[in-house]
């Protein structure tokens, strides 16, 4: 090879430089697809709240969102790409009592989920049931006994522990008035949010009002 019997010359050189060149532009665009995939933006956490998830079934479920808002440029096409929050669960203190929640998700009720960036991760908080008897002259959600135009919490028990051959009446009613509610989103990896509401249950027909506290 012309550059092992002439390793002085300027050819050889540049041919070096050129290599070099390659070599490092390899390596920055590893790092780069590291650091986006691994290495990116730490989760930033929120949670909203949404009154009303529909009433199409003749059901009223209320939710809270939660965010990975993350950082405001990270959503570029070129920029670090804002992790997710890994593993999250829910929990708190629901008018002096403390409280589990799960996620809502195509698969049912889960007690962790992954909390990605731009997509808004649901929590039912409460449910309220307006239709007729649905079985055996009973109305029932997750194997639960409501009564009519009464809301419920959504808890983890509730969600998850509903008995199919002995359905029981739900225990954890809301009452019309207003109810305290301190909720902590966190992931393994350490992220964290806490945030305060006011629960504030009306007369059927209005819907529940989540009101974040200050």
């Amino acid at each position: 090879m012309p550059c092992l019997d002439q390793p002085g010359s300027f050819v050889c050189g540049v041919f070096g430089n050129v290599v070099a060149w390659l070599i490092g532009l390899v390596t920055v665009a590893v790092v780069i697809v590291v650091s986006r995939k691994v290495l990116g933006p730490s989760p930033q956490l929120a949670i909203e709240g949404s009154p009303n998830a529909g009433t199409a079934s003749g059901v009223d479920w209320s939710h809270l969102y939660v965010h990975n808002r993350g950082v405001r440029w990270a959503n570029r096409r070129f920029s670090w790409r804002t992790r997710a929050a890994p593993s999250a669960v829910a929990y708190g203190i629901l008018d002096g009592r403390p409280i589990r929640f799960v996620w809502a998700t195509n698969r049912g009720p889960v007690e962790r989920r992954s909390v990605f960036f731009g997509m808004p991760s649901p929590i039912p908080i409460a449910v309220r049931d307006n239709q007729k008897a649905s079985w055996r002259g009973r109305r029932m959600q997750y194997w639960w006994i409501l009564a009519l135009h009464t809301y419920y919490v959504t808890d983890e028990i509730f969600l998850t522990q509903g008995n199919t051959r002995h359905p029981q009446p739900a225990r954890w009613r809301l009452d019309p008035g207003a109810h305290q509610l301190e909720i902590t989103v966190q992931g393994e990896d350490g992220s964290r949010v806490t945030e305060w509401f006011e629960l504030n249950v009306p007369a059927y027909p209005q819907v529940l009002k989540i009101l974040r506290r200050s």
